[in-house]
C-alpha cells in the first residue's frame, strides 16, 4: 500500500503522524497476546510463516468498500526550503478495486520534475477481512477504529487453548 514510487518523499507527505504513539499501541498488542515476543517483523505481505511459532498478525487494512469516494480529487503539498511538493490525486472505482492515480510535481535546487504513480487496491468489508483470517486459521479480533481510523486485525493461529 505504501509502496511509492518516490518513497524519500513519504516521511515528508506524512510528518504529522504519531508514529511513537502507533508504534506502542502495536508494540502493546502484541505483548497482550504474545508477553514472549522479542522480535517484530515489518512488512507489507508474506507467508505467515512467523505464526506458526506463536506470532501475533496484525493488519491495517485499505479504506472499506462503503468509505471509499471515487472521483473526488485530493492534494497534499510540501513546503520546506529546498524541496516543494504537490501531489494531486485522482480516485476511481472498478467494482471491488479503488483506483489511485497520482501526479507529483517535484521542485529542487536543480530544478522541477513531474512524476505518475497508479495503484489498484481491493476494497474489502470488515466482514470478509474476518472470514479471510478465519479461512486462514487464524482466531482474528477486529478493532473498528484502529490506529488511524481504519481499524485493525489482530490474529493468532488457532491453537487448542484459543480454539
Amino acid at each position: 500500500m505504501t509502496a511509492y514510487l518516490l518513497p524519500h518523499l513519504y516521511d515528508a507527505f506524512y510528518s504529522h503522524k504519531d508514529y511513537e504513539g502507533e508504534s506502542a499501541r502495536v508494540t502493546e498488542l502484541v505483548v497482550e497476546r504474545n508477553p514472549g515476543a522479542r522480535t517484530l517483523l515489518d512488512v507489507a505481505c508474506g507467508t505467515g510463516k512467523h505464526l506458526e511459532v506463536g506470532g501475533v498478525l496484525i493488519v491495517e487494512p485499505w479504506i472499506a468498500p462503503d468509505a471509499w469516494i471515487p472521483g473526488k480529487p485530493a492534494l497534499l503539498t510540501i513546503d520546506e526550503p529546498d524541496l516543494k511538493v504537490v501531489r494531486m490525486t485522482a480516485a476511481g472505482r472498478r467494482n471491488a478495486v479503488s483506483i489511485v492515480d497520482f501526479h507529483y510535481l517535484i521542485g529542487t535546487p536543480d530544478g522541477v520534475e513531474s512524476h505518475f504513480e497508479h495503484m489498484e487496491l481491493g476494497l474489502f468489508t470488515a466482514e470478509q477481512m474476518m472470514a479471510a483470517f478465519e479461512a486462514a486459521g487464524l482466531v482474528v479480533e477486529h478493532d473498528p477504529e484502529g490506529l488511524i481510523g481504519r481499524g485493525l486485525f489482530i490474529g493468532v493461529r488457532e491453537t487448542p487453548e484459543t480454539g
